[in-house]
């Protein structure tokens, strides 16, 4: 599936690490892990920044799912998209862009977002080093 598709395409070292849903998935070309015509000039925009082989400043990749929710994003954590072996993966930023989705399709209200936001913070935290960004 896309988190395993996500797991495979994140070993190595990274600048930047972005974990989110739509948003984030849209970032890498594809839609439900299947590349996806309609965000192809999105990827191209991506990767002039965060693709060294294209040119870009600094390597980064994009590990969003379509439709995800923190809840979701906290167990794809959990559950091996996030190897806490020291050489399996590594980045100086992690960037996370969760939330949308909570309020649009669970009906969460926002002290419950951010209880889970903070959550996938500190799972990162507690698995890796570097600088955790959150964007909502």
């Amino acid at each position: 599936g896309a988190a395993a598709s996500n797991a495979a395409r994140a070993a190595g070292a990274w600048d930047v690490v972005f974990y989110g849903d739509s948003i984030t998935e849209d970032w890498s070309g594809t839609r439900y892990a299947h590349p996806s015509a309609r965000y192809g000039d999105t990827r191209e925009v991506f990767d002039r920044v965060f693709n060294k082989d294209a040119g870009g400043k600094y390597s980064g990749t994009a590990l969003g799912i379509a439709g995800d929710t923190v809840s979701s994003l906290l167990w794809r954590l959990r559950h091996g998209e996030l190897p806490e072996e020291e050489g399996a993966m590594r980045s100086k930023v992690w960037w996370i862009l969760i939330g949308t989705n909570d309020f649009t399709r669970s009906g969460c209200n926002a002290a419950e977002v951010t209880a889970g936001i903070i959550a996938v913070a500190e799972e990162v935290g507690r698995k890796k080093h570097g600088i955790i960004v959150i964007n909502k």
